[in-house]
């Protein structure tokens, strides 16, 4: 009888846990979809932090800080364990970021050693960005941005 009541008891303790040791589609997937959503808000403060520049100097500063920004966010992107399903998309936003960031720091650089493209340009193009916004609209197709209602993106 005392074994029988012991069972109970460690069944009672042990079984609401056991679905979640086998893992669960859903929580990967809304794992995922947090730091695709986190990824894309540090991109996307990294990115409008240039525009809020009152100089060249600060310009190209922080052009230089966007990129290590983006860098590590790629890279953070890169470590997050992505659902397989979503491998391909997670592997095309990470190389499109680190794109992105080395882009800017190139830019940043020219801008620097030939300061009459600040007179000479009507605007900056960067392929890495293009790159990260295709990336993220397919994400945003398959569901896994659905906050993004609404978004530049």
């Amino acid at each position: 009888m005392q074994f029988r009541a012991a069972l109970l008891i460690i069944a009672a303790l042990v079984l609401p846990f056991a679905p979640a040791c086998g893992g669960d589609g859903d929580d990967d997937r809304d794992d995922y979809e947090e730091a695709v959503v986190e990824t894309r808000n540090r991109v996307d403060t990294a990115f409008g932090s240039i525009s809020e520049a009152q100089t060249r100097r600060d310009f190209t500063q922080r052009m230089d800080e966007a990129a290590v920004v983006i860098g590590r966010a790629a890279d953070d992107l890169g470590e997050n364990d992505a659902p397989e399903e979503f491998e391909d998309e997670t592997n095309e936003l990470e190389a499109a970021l680190h794109e992105l960031s080395s882009d800017l720091e190139g830019m940043a650089a020219q801008l620097r050693e030939t300061p009459q493209l600040f007179d000479q340009s009507a605007g900056l193009s960067f392929p890495g960005w293009t790159n990260a916004n295709r990336v993220f609209r397919t994400l945003n197709e398959q569901e896994i941005m659905d906050m993004m209602v609404g978004s530049s993106i």
